[in-house]
């Protein structure tokens, strides 16, 4: 129940909101609930694609229940692209 997937809480949001005001906001109400979410099963050059067409650098991973798995995020593309490269020029 409680893992469902609702939006993506992201700090450039806050950017918004006086800071003031941050005691008075709840995370929900300022959730991004339109932004994309991907699935485990796609491939990274498809997670890529919907982080480039969405200008975030950062997604969440949900089920076919839209329950929330954890999150896939262009750093860690990028890190596991350079650990790839690196195996092969070992090779």
């Amino acid at each position: 129940e409680g893992s469902r997937y609702l939006g993506l809480a992201r700090v450039d949001q806050l950017v918004g909101i006086d800071r003031s005001d941050w005691s008075n906001r709840t995370v929900g109400e300022v959730a991004d609930t339109t932004a994309p979410t991907v699935r485990p099963e796609w491939s990274i050059r498809q997670a890529v694609a919907a982080m480039e067409a969405t200008d975030l650098d950062l997604l969440a991973v949900t089920d076919a229940e839209h329950r929330y798995i954890g999150v896939v995020r262009t750093e860690d593309i990028v890190r596991f692209d350079e650990i790839l490269a690196q195996r092969d020029r070992h090779d």
